[in-house]
């Protein structure tokens, strides 16, 4: 269901490989997962969304979750719909990694425009994902009025003000635009994440029965 993030987690791994031992082969097989994570953004119909997989068009009925599945704007090309906020945080941690660690100005120039193109995509639409339909994804919500409705001792809300707030600092490490810092800074202060970010463990419900 996550191809592309699995594919982060994998790319993630030959970067580090790459850095430690500067393989040829891991660097390759750095190449290949970005050409592969970018295709994600170029096949659908909306600026900076990107898709959870791809496929060659024609195929959709006998894959799985086939209601998830859109037609490309590339004839050759179906892509699925519904991506998450684990997909999109596994893009920013692959990408970083490869900005950080890759002493290739080619793969660092690129990873660098794929986190400005979705952290752009989401500052646009109001701390939301949104897929092809116009509408948030069920998960791809960053937005105070989401994040904030979970009680104060659910997880969600610390989880989700951490995940933005990372996201949102690693796009102006990288592309040193302010709309980041300020967008970060404002979650922080005005919204009350980072009251989220510091509330203990202790005070969160636990999970299931004990």
């Amino acid at each position: 269901d996550n191809d592309g993030l699995w594919t982060s987690m994998y790319l993630g791994g030959e970067i580090f490989r790459y850095a430690v031992t500067k393989d040829p082969e891991a660097l390759q097989n750095c190449r290949e997962s970005l050409d592969a994570m970018e295709r994600l953004y170029k096949l659908t119909p909306v600026p900076g969304f990107p898709a959870r997989s791809f496929e060659r068009r024609g195929f959709i009925a006998s894959l799985s979750d086939p209601e998830r599945w859109q037609p490309s704007p590339d004839p050759e090309w179906d892509f699925k719909s519904t991506t998450s906020s684990d997909e999109v945080i596994g893009h920013i941690f692959a990408f970083g990694a490869m900005a950080e660690l890759v002493d290739d100005p080619d793969l660092k120039k690129r990873s660098i425009v794929l986190i400005d193109t979705l952290m752009s995509h989401i500052l646009k639409n109001d701390m939301y994902l949104i897929d092809f339909d116009g509408k948030p994804t069920m998960w791809g919500k960053w937005n105070p009025k989401y994040v904030n409705s979970f009680p104060t001792n659910v997880g969600d809300r610390k989880l989700n003000s951490s995940n933005i707030t990372s996201m949102l600092q690693t796009a102006y490490h990288f592309t040193k635009k302010e709309k980041y810092k300020q967008k970060a800074l404002e979650l922080l202060t005005k919204y009350g994440y980072y009251e989220n970010l510091m509330r203990p463990f202790s005070v969160l419900g636990r999970a299931g029965k004990d």
